[in-house]
């Protein structure tokens, strides 16, 4: 292979490596089984793990973007392909390496009290959820794994690099959404939601509008269904403000309308006797 092969696969291959590492502790929960499931806080740790590795994985496909521009592929082009401006993508490429961003060290304030049923759904759909974020991360990943492999014909190399990493910008939508369950099981295993605001370094609103569609986030105690094999439901039950309102008897809401309109009718002339002796007292003729 030419020394422009050997750049684009070692490029291919430094973001495959640095995915890789980011999503270790997580797939060691992904890995773990309902008889022995991860703790809500080895689950958090893994996740602000990824969260915070984020800068250094943008910084390894900025590496993949600039070796594809040395193979000829024109910026302008790039950053059209991309969706972004031409402004944005050489900021990016001249971009120094991130500093290394510590994972966020767990303390008290972090979680809530919360009940042993919520703690062990959570700490079961916490598999499942790390499981399906863990899929949705080979499938962005797959066509730079297979660069990176170097099993790509070298005439066809250059464009498989291009359509690798235009594959895993387009699928930043569907990671973040991979991410959202993970978030739901955590906050119902008691995590506060502002604190993983400020680990995902987004508003807390954001954060709300992302939890909006994961049932388990709103889930109460009495809500949880267990559906076996680490598999957890939401069924709002009916009680406290969710309980259905008591249904009254119809002949007594009938006898109550009309013992009203018959109060109405015997009284109604004394109320009008009192308005029209109701005066407003004059002043004396001053001339």
């Amino acid at each position: 292979m030419t020394t422009q092969t050997d750049a684009l696969v070692a490029a291919a291959d430094a973001v495959r490596a640095a995915h890789l590492a980011a999503l270790r502790p997580l797939a060691e929960v992904a890995g773990r089984t309902v008889a022995a499931p991860p703790t809500v806080e080895d689950a958090l740790t893994a996740a602000l793990h990824l969260i915070a590795a984020k800068p250094a994985l943008d910084h390894t496909i900025t590496g993949l973007l600039r070796e594809l521009i040395n193979a000829g592929i024109a910026p302008t082009k790039l950053a059209r392909l991309l969706s972004i401006r031409s402004s944005t993508l050489t900021d990016r490429l001249a971009a120094s390496a991130p500093t290394a961003v510590p994972v966020p060290e767990l303390h008290f304030g972090m979680f809530r009290r919360k009940d042993r049923l919520s703690v062990r759904a959570s700490r079961e759909s916490l598999i499942g959820a790390a499981r399906g974020l863990g899929r949705t991360y080979a499938s962005a990943l797959r066509p730079i794994s297979t660069v990176s492999q170097g099993g790509v014909p070298e005439a066809a190399v250059v464009d498989e690099a291009l359509e690798a990493v235009l594959h895993l910008h387009g699928s930043r939508a569907a990671l973040d959404a991979a991410m959202d369950p993970v978030l739901a099981a955590l906050v119902l295993g008691g995590v506060r939601r502002m604190s993983l605001a400020e680990g995902l370094g987004v508003h807390a609103t954001t954060l709300q509008r992302r939890l909006a569609g994961q049932p388990l986030a709103h889930a109460r105690h009495v809500d949880l269904v267990d559906d076996g094999a680490g598999k957890w439901s939401v069924a709002r039950a009916e009680v406290g403000r969710y309980a259905p309102a008591e249904e009254l008897d119809p002949a007594l809401v009938e006898a109550a309308v009309a013992e009203a309109i018959t109060a109405v009718t015997e009284n109604g002339p004394s109320v009008r006797v009192r308005e029209d002796s109701a005066t407003v007292p004059q002043s004396g003729a001053g001339f």
